[in-house]
C-alpha cells in the first residue's frame, strides 16, 4: 500500500465528576498503517437548479488492522514520509472486504 496513516485511540475512558463526558485524549495506536488513501467525488443535489461536489476520503487497509470507529486519522503520508493529506479525520465507518478493510472518512473541522 502506497501511504502510511497515523492512527489514533482515545485513552480516557471514565466521566468526570458530574457524569459528563471529559475531553478526549488521544494517543498513537498505530504510528505508520499502510493503507491506500483515495477521495471517490460525488454528486448531491442541494435544491432543484443546482448540485455541490461532496468530499468522502475512503481508505484502504490491510484486513485484520484493530482500527475501529472510535479511533481517528491523524494525517496520511506517503511512503518516503511526505505528508499526502494532512488534518484530522472521524472514521464513520470500517466495512470488512473479502481481503482488506475499507475505512470511510469525515474531515474533522
Amino acid at each position: 500500500m502506497t501511504h502510511r496513516a497515523l492512527v489514533e485511540r482515545n485513552t480516557r475512558a471514565e466521566l468526570g465528576t458530574s457524569g459528563e463526558e471529559l475531553p478526549a485524549v488521544w494517543e498513537t495506536h498505530i504510528a505508520a498503517l499502510p493503507c491506500f488513501l483515495y477521495t471517490p467525488k460525488g454528486r448531491e443535489p442541494v435544491q432543484p437548479t443546482g448540485v455541490i461536489v461532496t468530499e468522502s476520503p475512503m481508505m484502504l487497509a490491510p484486513w485484520g488492522t484493530d482500527i475501529t470507529e472510535s479511533d481517528r486519522v491523524n494525517g496520511v503520508n506517503d511512503r518516503l514520509g511526505k505528508t499526502y493529506r494532512a488534518g484530522i479525520f472521524r472514521i464513520a465507518s470500517v466495512i470488512e472486504a473479502h481481503d482488506h478493510l475499507e475505512v470511510q472518512l469525515e474531515a474533522v473541522a
